[in-house]
């Protein structure tokens, strides 16, 4: 039997060999994943929830808490770091947060908890069984700061519509980067801090200057740049060497200079 320490050396030398971006990879790692841990083991090992980051999660075998058998020994689910680490310190009583792509709700379950009755916490989730979890688990934390939408975000469905504001904006819509971004304008003339997930080969323009030269237009001077698996921000000084990274990766742009952890 496939251990679990042999699971995550395969998984991480994946993603260190640059092959873990690529969706066939994640599929099969996923399945062997599902393959020798079985669900029905999962939930005797951790029950019908756990909890991540301080908030209660329903354990499912397609949302986050189905891997923590395998990542446990890492303190994080690897790679969304260093996005949710940043983003966790920048999370304040009484701040506006929106999440697009927010899936079963890790970033928007800990916004909640931060932001506090003060804030105000705005999700949205196109997949419908993901967002049936989402709204499971954020009646499961008893969270009434939580705004949440079944639907994906993009320039027809726009997210002006919705909010009026925000300082924080998270997206993960899956090569919609450039469609989101655009129909964020009244959103966008503030001053958000916006972390973004990019998906060069499924973005409909192939072309991710776009989301760059739009970002500029609205004034956002100061970009990070950081890979899916890496462990640091790196100042984007010339947007062309952010280009030339073909693979999935995330970005963290402002109109202020911020140091990042």
């Amino acid at each position: 039997m496939i251990s679990k320490l042999l699971l995550v050396k395969v998984g991480n030398l994946l993603h260190e060999k640059g092959l873990g971006e690529y969706p066939v990879f994640c599929k099969i790692f996923s399945f062997l994943t599902k393959l020798r841990i079985p669900y029905f083991l999962i939930k005797l090992a951790y029950g019908d929830m756990v909890e991540i980051d301080g908030v209660k999660m329903i354990c499912t075998p397609n949302n986050f808490p189905s891997f923590i058998h395998i990542y446990k020994g890492t303190n994080n689910i690897k790679h969304e770091e260093p996005a949710f680490t940043h983003f966790k310190s920048l999370l304040k009583k009484g701040i506006v947060v929106v999440d697009t792509g927010a899936g079963t709700g890790r970033f928007t379950l800990k916004a909640c908890k931060e932001v506090g009755e003060e804030g105000k916490v705005y999700s949205f989730e196109a997949n419908k069984k993901r967002f049936l979890i989402l709204q499971k688990n954020i009646e499961l934390n008893g969270f009434k700061n939580a705004n949440i939408f079944n639907i994906g975000i993009n320039d027809k469905n726009k997210l002006d519509s919705f909010v009026g504001f925000a300082d924080i904006i998270l997206m993960d819509v899956e090569g919609k980067e450039l469609e989101t971004l655009k129909g964020a304008d009244k959103l966008l003339s503030g001053k958000p801090k916006i972390i973004c997930e990019i998906h060069p080969q499924l973005l409909s323009t192939k072309d991710h200057s776009e989301i760059y030269n739009l970002l500029a237009a609205h004034g956002f001077t100061v970009i990070y740049f950081a890979e899916m698996w890496g462990e640091k921000w790196k100042k984007v000084k010339d947007v062309k060497d952010a280009l030339k990274y073909d693979k999935i990766y995330q970005i963290f742009a402002t109109k202020e200079d911020a140091l990042l952890n």
